[in-house]
């Protein structure tokens, strides 16, 4: 008797424990997914709502997956993957430019993390609380909508913030690495909508004439940094490159800037207002403004460092062509703008002097 008790225990502890290991694999495989169709892909994009795993990968295959409409996923996943086997052969495309993918930081976890590689995306992609985005040998054809808040775009200087935001203050990182962006939007404005602190390297971003004022708008806050090292960045004659608004610390190193154009307040390579900016070792050819400032803009500034910076034909028909300067000091403090073993080749219009300011560097600063 005591010999077949014995046989039943050891019969229930080996079913318990397929059982326990079936649930094992179950979850292995849930948080390891190829995707070779838009079946597939929503099954795991719904997967990654309703998962408890600490991690899952979305990988696709040598395929272009088409889709006619939006995708809004409401990640629970502490760590979201979503990678390809190369830029070239792994597309996710929206047939239409205005549609795309809507990525929510489902719990505002304060460590959630959303990473895209090697793989392309044509059309929109909007990130609402995520806090850390990493893109990594990755195209974008389309639009990038960093916010937080529920569907909050930014299209003014003061964005309405979502409650949660503000109460786990949640600190947002984007990385972005060996990333191409080309410029293309149905909804004029800006083309890259971001915050937090951003650090681009190795990338390379390309305008169009939809994206009526900037390539990227950059917020700040006051308390985020904005770091582009080896970078590359054309506006296409089209647009201006970027505007950076309440920056603590944006450093811009070993990187070209070209063709930039703007008609709106003028910097055709960068408008900068109350930011802390050095500018080091870098290359600006070929800008354009018939307002002030044919490089940079630079309003409010916190401080300012350039150095080893070479600029070829560059031109604002008001005044500045290097730079405009503008601050309005309150009190007696002093502002530290330092420009040293700076090249201008070729500024202003050689038939056509300025009227107005100067033609290199103007600065106003009323006290």
């Amino acid at each position: 008797m005591h010999s077949l008790l014995s046989k039943r225990n050891k019969l229930h502890h080996n079913i318990l424990c397929v059982i326990i290991w079936g649930l094992v694999l179950i979850l292995i495989r849930a948080s390891e997914i190829t995707v070779n169709n838009e079946d597939e892909l929503m099954k795991a994009f719904s997967l990654a709502e309703k998962n408890s795993s600490n991690e899952l990968t979305i990988t696709f295959n040598n395929v272009l997956i088409e889709l006619p409409s939006n995708i809004t996923v409401n990640t629970s996943v502490k760590k979201l993957n979503i990678v390809g086997k190369s830029k070239e052969a792994s597309v996710l495309k929206f047939s239409d430019p205005s549609q795309g993918i809507y990525l929510y930081n489902l719990f505002y976890e304060q460590d959630q993390e959303i990473k895209f590689k090697n793989m392309t995306v044509i059309g929109r992609m909007e990130f609402f609380s995520i806090v850390n985005v990493k893109f990594e040998d990755f195209v974008l054809n389309g639009v990038a909508i960093f916010d937080k808040a529920d569907r909050q775009i930014w299209n003014s200087g003061t964005p309405v913030y979502n409650m949660e935001y503000l109460q786990k203050q949640l600190v947002v990182t984007i990385y972005m690495t060996r990333m191409t962006y080309n410029a293309y939007t149905t909804t004029p404005h800006y083309c890259i909508n971001i915050f937090g602190n951003v650090k681009i390297k190795d990338s390379e971003f390309y305008g169009h004439a939809t994206c009526v004022n900037t390539i990227i708008d950059y917020r700040g806050e006051g308390v985020s940094e904005f770091i582009v090292s080896n970078s590359y960045f054309n506006g296409m004659h089209e647009n201006k490159l970027i505007n950076l608004f309440n920056s603590i610390n944006a450093v811009f190193t070993d990187s070209t800037f070209e063709n930039g154009f703007t008609e709106i307040n003028g910097g055709a390579a960068m408008l900068l207002y109350f930011s802390a900016v050095e500018i080091k070792n870098c290359v600006f050819r070929n800008f354009f403004t018939p307002y002030y400032g044919g490089i940079l803009y630079n309003h409010y500034p916190v401080s300012f460092y350039a150095n080893h910076i070479d600029v070829y034909n560059t031109t604002a028909l008001y005044a500045g062509s290097l730079s405009y300067i503008y601050s309005w000091f309150e009190t007696d403090e002093t502002i530290d703008i330092n420009f040293f073993n700076v090249n201008v080749y070729g500024a202003g219009l050689v038939y056509d002097p300025f009227q107005i300011g100067a033609l290199l560097l103007d600065l106003i600063s009323i006290n």
